[in-house]
């Protein structure tokens, strides 16, 4: 179980730290995938203007802002997106260039977090611009938040701590039986 401070996502009154911008050349990327299954189907070329004007709507549709607890990401056009990750929990930011991308000179960030529901990344952001230091800071802002979460409330404990706390007592008690028997 996750503390409902966490679920409740960032307030209106949390201030933006950073601001992630796409770089334009994904619009290129995209576009050159979808055509490689365009033009294996005939029919496929007919849609090509669609599946420009759709990526244009896409890319324009791509926000990814830090604030002081949560990464705040937003995307799509038919099918719209948005998570807020809580800094706190996130394990690690892995950068991907496939052959492609780097030829094109854009990488995608992936955003792992503790306990995600789900295989590989919870979040992909294709086409950050400086993804490195994009990167970087939001590992900061995560390590600051942690030491001041740390420092701050010692003696305060989430559900989830509880629940482990709960579980290595019992553990110990077990060991001390089992330790009494032999």
């Amino acid at each position: 179980m996750q503390d409902s401070k966490q679920n409740a996502g960032p307030s209106s009154a949390d201030p933006i730290l950073l601001s992630g911008s796409f770089d334009p050349k994904i619009k290129t990327y995209m576009l050159l995938q979808l055509l490689f299954v365009l033009f294996i189907t005939l029919f496929g070329i007919l849609l090509i203007p669609f599946v420009v004007w759709l990526i244009n709507k896409h890319y324009n549709a791509l926000s990814c802002e830090m604030t002081e607890k949560f990464l705040k990401v937003r995307k799509g056009v038919l099918v719209k997106t948005e998570k807020n990750v809580p800094l706190e929990q996130i394990t690690d930011l892995g950068i991907v260039e496939g052959p492609l991308m780097r030829y094109l000179g854009i990488k995608q960030l992936s955003v792992e977090t503790a306990g995600q529901s789900s295989t590989g990344p919870l979040v992909k952001l294709l086409g950050i611009v400086n993804a490195e230091s994009f990167r970087d800071q939001v590992l900061q802002q995560r390590d600051r938040l942690r030491k001041t979460v740390h420092t701050d409330t010692p003696l305060a404990a989430t559900a989830e701590d509880q629940t482990q706390l709960q579980i290595l007592a019992t553990l110990e008690r077990i060991e001390k039986l089992l330790d009494q028997r032999a």
